[in-house]
C-alpha cells in the first residue's frame, strides 16, 4: 500500500477555512527544512538576443518574477511564426488569430544543456501565451511542443539544494517554481498535475513511472510534497487532482518514498490561491 498523508484545506472537496494556519504552518515547516540562503536560478548569462516587453514582464510580475531572472533562464518573448515553429502547430486566439506569447525554455539541471523533446532532435521549449488558445473546443495558456513527451522544471540551485539534504517539493508550473525557489523554497516545477509522468515510456510498459529527471531523487525513507493551488478542490476538478495525487503516491512507493498533498487554502477575496 502506498504511503500518502494530505494536508489541506477540506477533504479534496469542502474549504476548511479554519486550517488555513495549519496550512501555512506546513509550507513553513517546508521551508525551514532548507538551508537559509537564497536559491536564486543561476542558469543562462543574459545576452542582448533575449528581448522581453512590457506585456511579459506585467505577466511575470504578477508571479513574483523579476525581467533580470526571466532573462537569466533565457525566457524571451516569440511572436506568431516562431510560437509555430517551437510548438510544430498553429495557434490561434477565440478570434481566430495567430498568438505570440514567450517562451520558457528547459535545461538539464547537471550538464546545463537544453532538454530535448521526445524524438529527440528539438529542444524542449514550453510557450507562455499572450492569449488563451482555442484547441478542440477547450482554451490554453500554455503549451508544449507536438510529440515532445514532458520533462520536469528543475534549476540548478533545486539539484544542489536537494542533494545536500533539502526535501523534494513539486507544484504545477514553472513560473511557481522560479518565484518559490528565489524566495528560499526550492520547488521542481510540474508542466500539470500529470507532469511528474514518463511518456516516454515504450509499449507495455506503465506511463505512470517517474521522470528519469525525478527518479534520481527518490530515495528511500524520503518524504516528497505536492503542493496544488486552492482550485484543486473544486467539484470540476476534484477526481482528476486526486487521481494525480494518488497514482503519483503509488509510483513513489515503489521506491520507499512517501508522498504528502498540501492543497492550499482558500481565501475570502482571493479565491484561486496559488504558491
Amino acid at each position: 500500500m502506498s504511503k500518502f498523508e494530505c494536508d489541506q484545506a477540506g477533504q479534496l472537496g469542502n474549504s476548511r477555512p479554519d486550517l488555513e494556519q495549519k496550512t501555512n504552518d506546513t509550507i513553513l515547516l517546508a521551508a525551514s527544512e532548507v538551508k537559509p540562503e537564497k536559491f536564486a536560478p543561476d542558469l543562462l548569462p543574459e545576452t542582448d538576443q533575449q528581448s522581453l516587453e512590457d506585456w511579459a514582464i506585467q505577466d511575470m510580475a504578477k508571479s513574483g518574477i523579476m525581467p533580470e531572472t526571466a532573462r537569466q533562464l533565457g525566457i524571451t518573448c516569440v511572436n506568431e511564426k516562431e510560437v509555430h515553429d517551437i510548438l510544430g502547430f498553429r495557434t490561434v486566439d477565440q478570434n481566430g488569430k495567430p498568438v505570440n506569447g514567450y517562451s520558457i525554455p528547459f535545461f538539464d539541471p547537471v550538464t546545463g544543456n537544453q532538454m530535448l523533446c521526445l524524438e529527440g532532435c528539438r529542444p524542449f521549449i514550453r510557450v507562455k501565451l499572450r492569449n488563451q488558445a482555442v484547441m478542440s473546443g477547450s482554451s490554453a495558456k500554455y503549451l508544449s511542443p507536438m510529440q515532445a513527451g514532458q520533462h520536469a522544471y528543475i534549476l540548478p540551485s533545486v539539484h544542489q539544494a536537494i542533494l545536500t539534504g533539502a526535501p523534494v517539493v513539486l507544484t504545477e508550473g514553472e513560473k511557481k517554481c522560479i518565484c518559490a525557489t528565489e524566495r528560499g523554497l526550492p520547488v521542481i516545477g510540474l508542466t500539470g498535475i500529470w507532469g511528474w509522468r514518463d511518456t516516454a515510456a515504450g509499449a507495455g510498459v506503465s506511463h505512470d513511472r517517474l521522470l528519469p529527471e525525478l527518479s534520481r531523487y527518490a530515495k528511500a525513507g524520503t518524504t516528497w510534497t505536492l503542493i496544488f493551488d486552492s482550485d484543486a478542490v473544486l467539484p470540476e476538478k476534484r477526481h482528476d487532482f486526486q487521481q494525480a495525487a494518488v497514482r503519483l503516491a503509488k509510483a513513489l512507493d515503489a521506491y520507499g518514498v512517501q508522498l504528502r498533498l498540501l492543497i492550499l487554502p482558500q481565501h475570502a477575496i482571493q479565491q484561486h490561491v496559488r504558491i
